[in-house]
């Protein structure tokens, strides 16, 4: 089972606890990036209702090109786990 872990909310705290979400779950995905404000953001968007996720993190452009570099293995199937805990979770 291929799954990611996000934030249960929008805070850092450790003690807010964590979702997985199965990958097969997942439709499609949108990242990008604000190279004025090293900001990556992901959105997430699930197959029922158009649910979607938006996840952000302050990330240098190396940080970014190694988020980048070790998502596409996740997504060419080498990793069955992918960790998202480190991106703030925007309700």
């Amino acid at each position: 089972m291929k799954a990611i872990r996000i934030r249960k909310s929008n805070s850092l705290l450790k003690d807010d606890g964590f979702v997985f979400i199965k990958v097969s779950r997942i439709l499609n995905y949108e990242i990008s990036h604000d190279p004025l404000n090293n900001l990556v953001v992901m959105q997430i968007f699930f197959d029922y209702e158009c649910e979607a996720i938006r996840l952000e993190r302050v990330m240098t452009l190396k940080e970014k090109n190694k988020f980048l570099h070790s998502w596409n293995l996740f997504i060419m199937n080498l990793d069955y786990f992918f960790d998202l805990a480190d991106f703030k979770r925007i309700v």
